[in-house]
């Protein structure tokens, strides 16, 4: 794809948010945890699910439950003694353990922060190391970006797919749906992490429902 292509593609995009009269307001990053169980948590958790009614309970319970536990050291600690099942309140054991290898490979790396994290995701050779782990794959490499407040990450999942479609954008794979969305991005002077979460949030509202009765994909 040409710049040309891709500025126009990206233009299409603005257009239409803007048309949007109930699209959110677009913040420069996203709001972090200031957890990092919380943030791994969110991450072990969300493949394949429903953030408002799966994954969101289940991180404002952690943040309830366990508010001193901010370090990975400190909610290591809480996962031993209670068990990761409980932890999450999750019945098989797939994003448990996922969890516990989230848990080992941040203890392994002296990582105790989600600034630490960013630091160390934005470190060459490490998203391979982290996608070592089952279940682990690019999208939650560039999602954990997100999450530790890299502003210039976009996480392409089903939410962005959808919003392309309905704004009639056609791109070949997520690697452009991305570009395009950071291209977007800096026309309308607003961080790419930002706008990301912006189209996620509208998407998931329910006005985007009532637009799209089916999903577009599965």
């Amino acid at each position: 794809m040409t710049s040309t292509e891709q500025d126009l593609k990206a233009q299409h995009l603005v257009v239409f948010i803007r048309s949007l009269e109930d699209f959110p307001e677009i913040k420069a990053t996203y709001d972090t945890y200031g957890h990092i169980g919380a943030t791994l948590a969110d991450v072990a958790l969300q493949a394949g699910v429903n953030f408002g009614r799966t994954v969101k309970p289940r991180v404002d319970a952690i943040l309830a439950q366990y508010p001193e536990a901010r370090s990975t050291t400190a909610f290591h600690a809480v996962v031993r003694e209670k068990g990761a099942a409980q932890v999450l309140n999750w019945k098989d054991s797939l994003k448990p353990q996922r969890l516990l290898d989230l848990l080992e490979l941040l203890s392994a790396e002296g990582i105790e922060t989600e600034k630490d994290l960013l630091n160390w995701l934005d470190q060459e050779g490490n998203s391979a190391r982290l996608q070592r782990i089952k279940g682990i794959k690019t999208k939650s490499h560039a999602y954990l970006r997100i999450l530790c407040g890299a502003p210039e990450a976009v996480a392409v999942d089903v939410n962005l797919r959808t919003f392309f479609k309905l704004a009639e954008v056609s791109v070949f794979g997520d690697e452009e749906l991305a570009a395009t969305v950071k291209r977007a991005a800096h026309l309308m002077g607003v961080t790419p992490a930002g706008l990301d979460h912006a189209i996620w949030s509208w998407v998931a509202s329910t006005r985007a429902t009532r637009m799209h009765e089916t999903p577009v994909f599965p």
